[in-house]
């Protein structure tokens, strides 16, 4: 018992972060005019390289694949990450995200599709716009998440209103532990 007690006491500070979540909850537009309420998701990928240019050709070849609109490319100091504002469920997401040739950080997918959905960490000034690949979609996209990427990133980004967004405002902001790296900005002491 009182190594336990040592245990929990050498590891009681943790270190939290925040992000953005992909779930989307508000009525989406469909082709066919109807709206419908249902947990749809944006499409987040994590990618763990220190040059753009590797991936950037695979999200070209999804957005041509797949019918993908805009993919905005942000870089952050350990990485990469990119989002698509296009609305779809988190198993369409998850098989993107995991297909055989992709580059993705494929345990950012596994991990986070089981909690049923996914978290782009936001909690610092240590990310930037890095690209835009721009492209006429076919799916709905998210609102909230474009009015959070042009509030981040103000005054370089401004996106495009038209009738394929949805009706949300705002993402969810996630609150999670993470002792990846050592660079989130709040520490919190736990007393055992």
């Amino acid at each position: 018992m009182k190594n336990y007690k040592r245990d929990v006491n050498y590891h009681s500070t943790m270190k939290f972060c925040y992000g953005i979540a992909s779930q989307v909850g508000g009525k989406i537009p469909i082709t066919d005019g109807d709206l419908r309420y249902a947990k749809y998701h944006v499409l987040f990928f994590d990618y763990d390289f220190e040059d753009g240019k590797v991936f950037i050709e695979w999200l070209k070849y999804l957005q041509d694949e797949y019918r993908l609109s805009d993919i905005y490319i942000i870089k952050s100091l350990h990485g990469f990450n990119a989002v698509c504002l296009d609305i779809m469920s988190l198993a369409e997401i998850k098989r993107l995200g995991t297909d055989i040739l992709s580059p993705c950080d494929r345990q950012f997918f596994e991990l986070n599709s089981s909690r049923g959905y996914y978290t782009l960490r936001f909690d610092g000034l240590d990310k930037s716009l890095y690209e835009i690949l721009p492209a006429e979609g076919r799916l709905p996209k998210s609102r909230a998440h474009k009015n959070f990427l042009e509030w981040f990133f103000e005054p370089d980004l401004k996106i495009l209103d038209d009738i394929w967004f949805d009706e949300g405002q705002w993402p969810a902001v996630i609150k999670y532990a993470s002792t990846k790296n050592g660079y989130h900005y709040e520490v919190r002491e736990w007393r055992v």
